[in-house]
Protein backbone atom coordinates (compact mmCIF):
# COMPACT_ATOMS: atom_id res chain seq x y z
CA UNK A 1 0.00 0.00 0.00
CA UNK A 2 1.27 3.47 -0.89
CA UNK A 3 2.36 5.67 1.99
CA UNK A 4 -0.47 7.82 3.32
CA UNK A 5 0.12 11.51 2.82
CA UNK A 6 -1.77 14.56 3.88
CA UNK A 7 -4.52 15.67 1.52
CA UNK A 8 -3.15 17.48 -1.50
CA UNK A 9 -5.57 20.15 -2.66
CA UNK A 10 -5.27 22.97 -5.12
CA UNK A 11 -4.84 26.07 -2.99
CA UNK A 12 -7.85 28.38 -3.23
CA UNK A 13 -9.16 31.34 -1.29
CA UNK A 14 -9.58 30.84 2.50
CA UNK A 15 -13.01 29.61 3.50
CA UNK A 16 -15.12 29.29 6.59
CA UNK A 17 -17.89 26.80 7.39
CA UNK A 18 -21.13 28.05 8.91
CA UNK A 19 -24.43 26.50 9.89
CA UNK A 20 -27.67 27.28 8.13
CA UNK A 21 -30.28 25.43 10.13
CA UNK A 22 -29.42 21.76 9.70
CA UNK A 23 -27.26 22.50 6.68
CA UNK A 24 -23.62 23.52 6.36
CA UNK A 25 -22.27 26.19 3.99
CA UNK A 26 -18.65 26.67 2.98
CA UNK A 27 -18.06 30.37 2.25
CA UNK A 28 -14.99 31.92 0.61
CA UNK A 29 -13.68 34.82 2.69
CA UNK A 30 -12.23 36.68 -0.27
CA UNK A 31 -12.01 36.48 -4.04
CA UNK A 32 -11.61 38.56 -7.18
CA UNK A 33 -14.50 40.57 -8.54
CA UNK A 34 -13.53 41.96 -11.93
CA UNK A 35 -12.40 38.86 -13.82
CA UNK A 36 -15.45 36.65 -13.78
CA UNK A 37 -19.21 36.35 -13.51
CA UNK A 38 -19.36 38.70 -10.53
CA UNK A 39 -17.54 41.38 -12.52
CA UNK A 40 -20.19 41.13 -15.22
CA UNK A 41 -22.92 41.52 -12.60
CA UNK A 42 -21.23 44.60 -11.09
CA UNK A 43 -21.01 46.15 -14.56
CA UNK A 44 -24.71 45.45 -15.15
CA UNK A 45 -25.55 47.04 -11.78
CA UNK A 46 -23.51 50.14 -12.58
CA UNK A 47 -25.30 50.41 -15.92
CA UNK A 48 -28.69 50.23 -14.21
CA UNK A 49 -29.50 46.84 -15.74
CA UNK A 50 -29.41 44.89 -12.48
CA UNK A 51 -31.04 45.54 -9.10
CA UNK A 52 -29.01 45.57 -5.87
CA UNK A 53 -30.82 42.44 -4.67
CA UNK A 54 -29.91 40.59 -7.87
CA UNK A 55 -26.27 41.63 -7.59
CA UNK A 56 -26.23 40.38 -4.00
CA UNK A 57 -27.66 37.05 -5.14
CA UNK A 58 -24.81 36.70 -7.68
CA UNK A 59 -22.31 37.61 -4.97
CA UNK A 60 -23.72 34.99 -2.60
CA UNK A 61 -23.68 32.28 -5.28
CA UNK A 62 -20.02 33.01 -6.03
CA UNK A 63 -18.91 33.07 -2.40
CA UNK A 64 -20.77 29.91 -1.25
CA UNK A 65 -18.36 27.36 -2.68
CA UNK A 66 -19.96 24.23 -1.17
CA UNK A 67 -23.02 23.23 0.78
CA UNK A 68 -24.37 20.08 2.36
CA UNK A 69 -27.12 18.07 0.69
CA UNK A 70 -29.63 19.38 3.24
CA UNK A 71 -29.33 22.92 1.83
CA UNK A 72 -31.55 24.09 -1.03
CA UNK A 73 -31.09 27.36 -2.87
CA UNK A 74 -34.75 27.37 -3.85
CA UNK A 75 -35.89 27.18 -0.23
CA UNK A 76 -33.19 29.37 1.33
CA UNK A 77 -33.91 32.85 2.69
CA UNK A 78 -31.80 35.24 0.52
CA UNK A 79 -31.43 37.83 3.28
CA UNK A 80 -30.26 35.24 5.79
CA UNK A 81 -27.70 33.72 3.43
CA UNK A 82 -26.44 37.18 2.43
CA UNK A 83 -25.90 38.02 6.09
CA UNK A 84 -23.79 34.88 6.56
CA UNK A 85 -21.70 35.68 3.47
CA UNK A 86 -21.21 39.32 4.52
CA UNK A 87 -20.11 38.30 8.01
CA UNK A 88 -17.63 35.79 6.56
CA UNK A 89 -16.14 38.22 4.03
CA UNK A 90 -12.60 39.46 4.73
CA UNK A 91 -12.20 41.22 1.37
CA UNK A 92 -14.16 43.36 0.88
CA UNK A 93 -15.51 44.11 4.33
CA UNK A 94 -19.08 45.25 4.84
CA UNK A 95 -20.73 47.33 7.54
CA UNK A 96 -24.14 45.77 7.06
CA UNK A 97 -26.00 43.17 5.00
CA UNK A 98 -28.34 45.74 3.47
CA UNK A 99 -28.42 44.98 -0.30
CA UNK A 100 -27.86 48.61 -1.29
CA UNK A 101 -24.80 48.85 0.96
CA UNK A 102 -23.41 45.51 -0.25
CA UNK A 103 -23.91 46.50 -3.89
CA UNK A 104 -22.22 49.87 -3.39
CA UNK A 105 -19.29 48.23 -1.59
CA UNK A 106 -18.88 45.72 -4.43
CA UNK A 107 -18.76 48.58 -6.96
CA UNK A 108 -16.04 50.30 -4.91
CA UNK A 109 -14.05 47.08 -4.53
CA UNK A 110 -14.32 46.39 -8.27
CA UNK A 111 -13.01 49.87 -9.05
CA UNK A 112 -10.05 49.33 -6.71
CA UNK A 113 -9.32 46.00 -8.32
CA UNK A 114 -9.40 47.56 -11.81
CA UNK A 115 -6.98 50.25 -10.64
CA UNK A 116 -4.60 47.55 -9.41
CA UNK A 117 -4.85 45.76 -12.75
CA UNK A 118 -4.17 49.00 -14.60
CA UNK A 119 -1.11 49.61 -12.46
CA UNK A 120 0.17 46.14 -13.30
CA UNK A 121 -0.44 46.85 -16.98
CA UNK A 122 1.51 50.11 -16.71
CA UNK A 123 4.42 48.29 -15.12
CA UNK A 124 4.39 45.73 -17.92
CA UNK A 125 4.22 48.52 -20.49
CA UNK A 126 7.23 50.14 -18.87
CA UNK A 127 9.13 46.87 -18.96
CA UNK A 128 8.31 46.44 -22.63
CA UNK A 129 9.29 50.01 -23.36
CA UNK A 130 12.65 49.54 -21.64
CA UNK A 131 13.35 46.38 -23.61
CA UNK A 132 11.89 47.46 -26.95
CA UNK A 133 12.02 51.27 -27.16
CA UNK A 134 10.27 51.39 -30.53
CA UNK A 135 7.09 49.92 -29.08
CA UNK A 136 6.37 53.26 -27.43
CA UNK A 137 7.05 55.10 -30.69
CA UNK A 138 4.00 53.54 -32.35
CA UNK A 139 0.98 55.83 -32.36
CA UNK A 140 -1.54 54.71 -29.75
CA UNK A 141 -4.54 53.13 -31.34
CA UNK A 142 -6.89 54.90 -28.94
CA UNK A 143 -5.51 58.25 -30.01
CA UNK A 144 -5.86 57.67 -33.76
CA UNK A 145 -8.37 59.93 -35.51
CA UNK A 146 -10.09 57.03 -37.32
CA UNK A 147 -10.61 55.29 -33.99
CA UNK A 148 -12.06 58.40 -32.35
CA UNK A 149 -14.32 59.04 -35.35
CA UNK A 150 -15.59 55.46 -35.29
CA UNK A 151 -16.37 55.62 -31.57
CA UNK A 152 -18.07 58.99 -32.04
CA UNK A 153 -20.36 57.57 -34.72
CA UNK A 154 -21.22 54.60 -32.55
CA UNK A 155 -21.85 56.84 -29.56
CA UNK A 156 -24.10 59.12 -31.59
CA UNK A 157 -26.06 56.08 -32.68
CA UNK A 158 -26.81 55.53 -28.99
CA UNK A 159 -25.59 51.98 -28.70
CA UNK A 160 -21.84 52.18 -28.09
CA UNK A 161 -21.87 50.26 -24.82
CA UNK A 162 -24.12 47.46 -26.05
CA UNK A 163 -22.63 47.25 -29.54
CA UNK A 164 -19.08 46.84 -28.29
CA UNK A 165 -20.14 44.43 -25.59
CA UNK A 166 -18.73 46.77 -22.94
CA UNK A 167 -21.29 45.57 -20.39
CA UNK A 168 -19.23 42.43 -20.15
CA UNK A 169 -15.73 43.44 -21.19
CA UNK A 170 -15.40 46.97 -19.79
CA UNK A 171 -13.48 45.87 -16.67
CA UNK A 172 -11.05 43.91 -18.83
CA UNK A 173 -10.64 46.80 -21.28
CA UNK A 174 -9.87 49.15 -18.41
CA UNK A 175 -7.07 46.84 -17.34
CA UNK A 176 -5.77 46.60 -20.91
CA UNK A 177 -5.47 50.32 -21.62
CA UNK A 178 -1.88 50.20 -20.44
CA UNK A 179 -1.04 48.27 -23.60
CA UNK A 180 -2.09 51.04 -26.00
CA UNK A 181 0.34 51.50 -28.85
CA UNK A 182 1.20 47.85 -29.30
CA UNK A 183 -1.75 47.22 -31.61
CA UNK A 184 -0.81 49.81 -34.21
CA UNK A 185 -0.11 47.30 -36.97
CA UNK A 186 -1.24 47.51 -40.58
CA UNK A 187 -3.84 45.20 -42.16
CA UNK A 188 -1.27 42.64 -43.28
CA UNK A 189 0.17 42.29 -39.79
CA UNK A 190 -3.23 41.90 -38.16
CA UNK A 191 -4.22 39.24 -40.67
CA UNK A 192 -1.32 37.14 -39.39
CA UNK A 193 -3.24 36.61 -36.17
CA UNK A 194 -5.74 34.26 -37.79
CA UNK A 195 -6.33 31.02 -35.94
CA UNK A 196 -6.16 32.43 -32.44
CA UNK A 197 -9.44 31.89 -30.50
CA UNK A 198 -12.11 34.23 -31.87
CA UNK A 199 -14.09 36.98 -30.26
CA UNK A 200 -17.83 36.50 -30.19
CA UNK A 201 -19.84 37.88 -33.12
CA UNK A 202 -21.50 40.62 -31.07
CA UNK A 203 -18.20 42.16 -30.04
CA UNK A 204 -16.76 41.84 -33.56
CA UNK A 205 -19.75 43.67 -35.03
CA UNK A 206 -18.91 46.60 -32.79
CA UNK A 207 -15.58 47.04 -34.55
CA UNK A 208 -16.95 46.80 -38.10
CA UNK A 209 -15.56 49.61 -40.23
CA UNK A 210 -12.63 50.36 -37.94
CA UNK A 211 -9.35 50.51 -39.92
CA UNK A 212 -11.14 49.24 -43.00
CA UNK A 213 -11.74 45.72 -41.75
CA UNK A 214 -14.82 43.88 -42.89
CA UNK A 215 -16.48 41.29 -40.67
CA UNK A 216 -14.80 38.33 -42.37
CA UNK A 217 -11.40 39.86 -41.79
CA UNK A 218 -12.17 40.61 -38.15
CA UNK A 219 -13.17 37.00 -37.55
CA UNK A 220 -9.56 36.05 -38.15
CA UNK A 221 -8.20 38.39 -35.51
CA UNK A 222 -7.71 37.34 -31.93
CA UNK A 223 -8.59 39.47 -28.96
CA UNK A 224 -8.06 39.14 -25.27
CA UNK A 225 -11.31 40.81 -24.22
CA UNK A 226 -14.31 38.78 -23.14
CA UNK A 227 -12.42 35.74 -21.93
CA UNK A 228 -13.47 34.32 -18.57
CA UNK A 229 -10.11 32.56 -18.53
CA UNK A 230 -7.29 32.02 -20.97
CA UNK A 231 -7.89 29.35 -23.57
CA UNK A 232 -5.20 26.73 -22.86
CA UNK A 233 -4.41 26.40 -26.55
CA UNK A 234 -3.22 30.01 -26.56
CA UNK A 235 0.04 28.68 -25.16
CA UNK A 236 0.63 26.36 -28.07
CA UNK A 237 0.82 29.27 -30.48
CA UNK A 238 4.56 29.88 -30.51
CA UNK A 239 4.27 28.91 -34.18
CA UNK A 240 2.12 31.91 -35.06
CA UNK A 241 4.52 34.19 -33.19
CA UNK A 242 7.32 32.96 -35.46
CA UNK A 243 5.16 33.46 -38.57
CA UNK A 244 4.33 37.11 -37.81
CA UNK A 245 5.57 39.68 -40.32
CA UNK A 246 8.64 41.60 -39.23
CA UNK A 247 7.71 45.29 -39.65
CA UNK A 248 10.29 46.55 -37.15
CA UNK A 249 13.41 45.07 -35.54
CA UNK A 250 11.94 45.01 -32.03
CA UNK A 251 9.30 42.53 -33.14
CA UNK A 252 11.99 40.05 -34.17
CA UNK A 253 13.60 40.42 -30.75
CA UNK A 254 10.20 39.95 -29.11
CA UNK A 255 9.62 36.77 -31.14
CA UNK A 256 13.00 35.38 -30.17
CA UNK A 257 12.38 35.94 -26.46
CA UNK A 258 8.74 34.93 -26.14
CA UNK A 259 8.88 31.91 -28.46
CA UNK A 260 10.92 29.67 -26.12
CA UNK A 261 8.76 30.68 -23.15
CA UNK A 262 5.60 29.71 -24.99
CA UNK A 263 7.19 26.42 -26.00
CA UNK A 264 8.09 25.78 -22.34
CA UNK A 265 4.49 26.43 -21.31
CA UNK A 266 3.33 24.08 -24.03
CA UNK A 267 5.44 21.31 -22.49
CA UNK A 268 3.35 21.50 -19.31
CA UNK A 269 0.45 20.04 -21.30
CA UNK A 270 -0.01 16.26 -21.57
CA UNK A 271 2.09 15.11 -24.51
CA UNK A 272 -0.88 13.97 -26.58
CA UNK A 273 -2.55 17.41 -26.27
CA UNK A 274 0.28 19.58 -27.55
CA UNK A 275 -0.78 19.60 -31.20
CA UNK A 276 -4.54 19.86 -30.68
CA UNK A 277 -6.43 22.87 -31.95
CA UNK A 278 -8.45 25.00 -29.54
CA UNK A 279 -11.67 23.35 -30.75
CA UNK A 280 -10.20 19.86 -30.34
CA UNK A 281 -9.09 20.79 -26.84
CA UNK A 282 -12.60 21.91 -25.94
CA UNK A 283 -14.08 18.70 -27.38
CA UNK A 284 -11.56 16.63 -25.44
CA UNK A 285 -12.37 18.24 -22.10
CA UNK A 286 -16.12 18.15 -22.77
CA UNK A 287 -15.95 14.42 -23.45
CA UNK A 288 -13.92 13.79 -20.30
CA UNK A 289 -16.51 15.69 -18.25
CA UNK A 290 -19.53 14.00 -19.79
CA UNK A 291 -18.39 10.41 -20.37
CA UNK A 292 -15.69 9.74 -17.78
CA UNK A 293 -13.28 8.86 -20.58
CA UNK A 294 -9.83 10.18 -19.68
CA UNK A 295 -7.88 11.36 -22.73
CA UNK A 296 -4.87 12.99 -21.04
CA UNK A 297 -1.40 11.54 -21.77
CA UNK A 298 -2.97 8.57 -23.57
CA UNK A 299 -4.10 7.58 -26.13
CA UNK A 300 -1.97 8.90 -28.98
CA UNK A 301 -3.38 11.94 -30.85
CA UNK A 302 -4.67 10.01 -33.87
CA UNK A 303 -6.88 7.81 -31.67
CA UNK A 304 -7.86 10.73 -29.45
CA UNK A 305 -9.17 12.61 -32.50
CA UNK A 306 -11.24 9.61 -33.55
CA UNK A 307 -12.77 9.40 -30.09
CA UNK A 308 -13.75 13.08 -29.81
CA UNK A 309 -15.41 13.05 -33.23
CA UNK A 310 -17.22 9.73 -32.76
CA UNK A 311 -21.01 9.91 -32.50
CA UNK A 312 -22.13 8.30 -29.26
CA UNK A 313 -20.81 5.98 -26.58
CA UNK A 314 -21.16 2.79 -28.60
CA UNK A 315 -19.09 4.16 -31.45
CA UNK A 316 -16.37 5.21 -29.00
CA UNK A 317 -16.34 1.72 -27.53
CA UNK A 318 -15.80 0.29 -31.02
CA UNK A 319 -12.85 2.63 -31.52
CA UNK A 320 -11.35 1.64 -28.17
CA UNK A 321 -11.56 -2.06 -28.99
CA UNK A 322 -10.31 -1.56 -32.55
CA UNK A 323 -7.18 0.15 -31.21
CA UNK A 324 -6.76 -1.93 -28.06
CA UNK A 325 -3.11 -2.80 -28.71
CA UNK A 326 -2.03 0.78 -29.40
CA UNK A 327 -3.94 2.05 -26.37
CA UNK A 328 -2.36 -0.48 -24.03
CA UNK A 329 1.07 0.36 -25.42
CA UNK A 330 0.42 4.07 -24.84
CA UNK A 331 -0.70 3.41 -21.25
CA UNK A 332 2.38 1.30 -20.56
CA UNK A 333 4.62 4.03 -21.94
CA UNK A 334 3.02 6.70 -19.72
CA UNK A 335 3.23 4.53 -16.59
CA UNK A 336 6.83 3.66 -17.38
CA UNK A 337 7.83 7.34 -17.43
CA UNK A 338 6.69 8.00 -13.85
CA UNK A 339 9.76 8.27 -11.62
CA UNK A 340 8.55 8.81 -8.05
CA UNK A 341 9.45 6.00 -5.68
CA UNK A 342 6.31 6.49 -3.57
CA UNK A 343 4.21 5.66 -6.64
CA UNK A 344 6.20 2.54 -7.50
CA UNK A 345 3.78 0.01 -5.98
CA UNK A 346 0.81 1.68 -7.66
CA UNK A 347 2.55 1.66 -11.05
CA UNK A 348 3.41 -2.02 -10.56
CA UNK A 349 -0.24 -2.78 -9.81
CA UNK A 350 -1.36 -0.96 -12.95
CA UNK A 351 1.12 -2.91 -15.05
CA UNK A 352 -0.08 -6.13 -13.41
CA UNK A 353 -3.64 -5.31 -14.49
CA UNK A 354 -2.37 -4.91 -18.05
CA UNK A 355 -0.56 -8.28 -17.85
CA UNK A 356 -3.75 -9.93 -16.59
CA UNK A 357 -5.59 -8.47 -19.59
CA UNK A 358 -2.97 -9.76 -22.02
CA UNK A 359 -3.20 -13.18 -20.40
CA UNK A 360 -6.84 -13.31 -21.50
CA UNK A 361 -8.65 -12.19 -18.31
CA UNK A 362 -10.18 -8.76 -19.00
CA UNK A 363 -12.80 -8.85 -16.21
CA UNK A 364 -10.32 -9.55 -13.36
CA UNK A 365 -7.97 -7.02 -14.94
CA UNK A 366 -10.73 -4.38 -14.82
CA UNK A 367 -11.51 -5.15 -11.17
CA UNK A 368 -7.84 -4.87 -10.20
CA UNK A 369 -7.36 -1.64 -12.15
CA UNK A 370 -10.43 -0.20 -10.41
CA UNK A 371 -8.85 -1.09 -7.06
CA UNK A 372 -5.72 0.78 -8.14
CA UNK A 373 -7.85 3.89 -8.74
CA UNK A 374 -9.09 3.63 -5.15
CA UNK A 375 -5.53 3.24 -3.92
CA UNK A 376 -4.48 6.45 -5.69
CA UNK A 377 -7.40 8.35 -4.13
CA UNK A 378 -6.89 7.12 -0.56
CA UNK A 379 -3.10 6.83 -0.74
CA UNK A 380 -1.00 9.56 -2.40
CA UNK A 381 -3.90 12.00 -2.78
CA UNK A 382 -5.09 11.36 0.77
CA UNK A 383 -8.85 11.73 0.30
CA UNK A 384 -10.95 10.01 2.92
CA UNK A 385 -14.07 9.52 0.81
CA UNK A 386 -15.03 9.41 -2.85
CA UNK A 387 -17.48 12.21 -2.09
CA UNK A 388 -14.53 14.48 -1.28
CA UNK A 389 -13.05 13.76 -4.70
CA UNK A 390 -16.30 14.53 -6.50
CA UNK A 391 -16.74 17.81 -4.65
CA UNK A 392 -13.14 18.82 -5.34
CA UNK A 393 -13.35 18.37 -9.10
CA UNK A 394 -16.98 18.90 -10.02
CA UNK A 395 -17.16 22.42 -8.63
CA UNK A 396 -14.56 23.76 -11.07
CA UNK A 397 -14.57 23.90 -14.85
CA UNK A 398 -11.12 22.80 -16.09
CA UNK A 399 -10.89 25.38 -18.86
CA UNK A 400 -12.21 28.38 -16.95
CA UNK A 401 -11.95 28.03 -13.19
CA UNK A 402 -8.33 26.94 -12.61
CA UNK A 403 -4.92 28.07 -13.78
CA UNK A 404 -3.12 26.85 -16.88
CA UNK A 405 -0.84 24.59 -14.86
CA UNK A 406 -3.74 22.82 -13.16
CA UNK A 407 -6.30 22.47 -15.90
CA UNK A 408 -5.11 19.01 -17.12
CA UNK A 409 -5.39 17.74 -13.54
CA UNK A 410 -8.93 19.07 -13.23
CA UNK A 411 -9.90 17.67 -16.64
CA UNK A 412 -8.76 14.22 -15.49
CA UNK A 413 -10.42 14.91 -12.15
CA UNK A 414 -13.75 15.49 -13.88
CA UNK A 415 -13.41 12.16 -15.68
CA UNK A 416 -12.49 10.52 -12.36
CA UNK A 417 -15.48 12.05 -10.58
CA UNK A 418 -17.77 10.76 -13.34
CA UNK A 419 -16.57 7.17 -12.74
CA UNK A 420 -17.25 7.44 -8.98
CA UNK A 421 -21.01 7.90 -9.30
CA UNK A 422 -23.23 5.62 -7.23
CA UNK A 423 -25.04 2.66 -8.76
CA UNK A 424 -28.24 4.57 -9.51
CA UNK A 425 -26.39 7.45 -11.15
CA UNK A 426 -23.88 5.40 -13.15
CA UNK A 427 -24.13 6.05 -16.86
CA UNK A 428 -22.48 4.32 -19.78
CA UNK A 429 -18.86 3.30 -19.55
CA UNK A 430 -16.56 2.40 -16.68
CA UNK A 431 -17.88 2.90 -13.14
CA UNK A 432 -15.68 2.04 -10.20
CA UNK A 433 -18.48 1.08 -7.81
CA UNK A 434 -20.20 -1.26 -10.27
CA UNK A 435 -16.86 -2.81 -11.20
CA UNK A 436 -15.91 -3.50 -7.57
CA UNK A 437 -19.32 -4.72 -6.39
CA UNK A 438 -20.98 -6.36 -9.39
CA UNK A 439 -20.20 -8.98 -11.99
CA UNK A 440 -21.45 -9.33 -15.53
CA UNK A 441 -22.52 -6.29 -17.53
CA UNK A 442 -20.29 -3.68 -15.80
CA UNK A 443 -17.27 -5.67 -16.98
CA UNK A 444 -16.37 -5.28 -20.65
CA UNK A 445 -13.26 -4.88 -22.73
CA UNK A 446 -14.15 -1.27 -23.52
CA UNK A 447 -14.65 -0.46 -19.82
CA UNK A 448 -11.30 -2.06 -19.02
CA UNK A 449 -9.60 0.14 -21.61
CA UNK A 450 -11.37 3.16 -20.08
CA UNK A 451 -10.02 2.46 -16.59
CA UNK A 452 -6.51 1.93 -17.98
CA UNK A 453 -6.75 5.30 -19.74
CA UNK A 454 -7.92 6.84 -16.48
CA UNK A 455 -4.86 5.47 -14.70
CA UNK A 456 -2.55 6.83 -17.39
CA UNK A 457 -4.17 10.26 -17.13
CA UNK A 458 -4.36 10.38 -13.35
CA UNK A 459 -0.92 9.16 -12.30
CA UNK A 460 1.24 11.71 -14.23
CA UNK A 461 -0.90 14.51 -12.80
CA UNK A 462 -0.62 13.03 -9.30
CA UNK A 463 3.15 12.94 -9.73
CA UNK A 464 3.14 16.62 -10.65
CA UNK A 465 1.05 17.53 -7.61
CA UNK A 466 3.32 15.51 -5.32
CA UNK A 467 6.41 17.17 -6.79
CA UNK A 468 4.94 20.63 -6.18
CA UNK A 469 3.93 19.60 -2.68
CA UNK A 470 7.48 18.46 -1.94
CA UNK A 471 8.93 21.67 -3.40
CA UNK A 472 6.77 23.73 -0.99
CA UNK A 473 7.85 21.61 1.98
CA UNK A 474 11.59 21.89 1.34
CA UNK A 475 11.89 25.66 2.01
CA UNK A 476 9.74 25.27 5.14
CA UNK A 477 12.02 22.52 6.45
CA UNK A 478 15.10 24.65 5.78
Amino acid sequence: MAEKRRILRIVGPPTTRVRYGRATLTIAQKGGIVMGELGDAVADYEAGDLAAEDLCERFVRVRVTEHSSTFSWDEADPARVLKLVVEASEEPRFESADPEHVAARLVTAAAQEREALQESAKQLRGALGATYPKVTDIAGITGASWFKDSLKRLHEAGHLRKTLGLDRIAPRLDAMRGFRGIAGFDDKTLRAFRGIPRLDDKTLRGFRGIAGFDENELRRISGVAGFKAIDPKLFETAGWVRRLPDPVPWLRQFQEQIGPRLEALKLTLPANWRDLTAEEMRQTVDLMKADGLSLAWAPRPAILRQLITAEGHEKRCEILIEHREEIVEDVEKVLGEIERGDLESIIAAGLEAIKTYRDGHPAPAQTYAAAVIGEVIHGPLGYETFGDVKREFRDKDPLHDVGYRDFPLFAVGRALARTLDRFKDAGDGFNRNLTQHRIGAPHSEANLLMVLLLLSGLLPEVERVLDRHDAREEPEAA
